[in-house]
This record gives structure tokens, sequence and C-alpha cells, in this order.
């Protein structure tokens, strides 16, 4: 679902079944290389929450403990 969307920018904020969609974003990102993504995640179940940026193929992501 569309969130936000700002000059340059959109957000948007989904659901998902078992985790954040990393791959995706690492692919999209080499797909789109023009294109910045970032995700801010959080797994109760699994007591983690993280934050992920994807730029041209390459992802960084920042996992912690709940």
């Amino acid at each position: 679902m569309l969130a936000e969307r700002w000059a340059g920018g959109v957000c948007y904020e989904f659901d998902t079944a078992w985790g954040p969609p990393l791959a995706f974003l690492k692919t999209a990102s080499r797909d789109w290389p023009e294109l910045v993504f970032a995700l801010e995640y959080e797994e109760p179940l699994a007591g983690l929450q993280g934050s992920a940026r994807a730029e041209r193929g390459k992802l960084h992501d920042h996992c912690d403990a709940l």
C-alpha cells in the first residue's frame, strides 16, 4: 500500500509471510540501477528488527535482536 509520496521518492508499507524480502531488494536494485531501495523491517515472532539498503545490485542489511 502506498503510504507516502514526495519529490523523488515513495514509501510503501506491506507485510510478508516469513521475513524481509531481501533477495527481492537486491534483484530489483540490479534491474533498476538508477533507483535506491531502503527497507525497515520487524519480525516479532523471530525477535528481529532491522534495516536494509540496496543499490546497483548490492545489499547492505543491518539486523538486531528485539
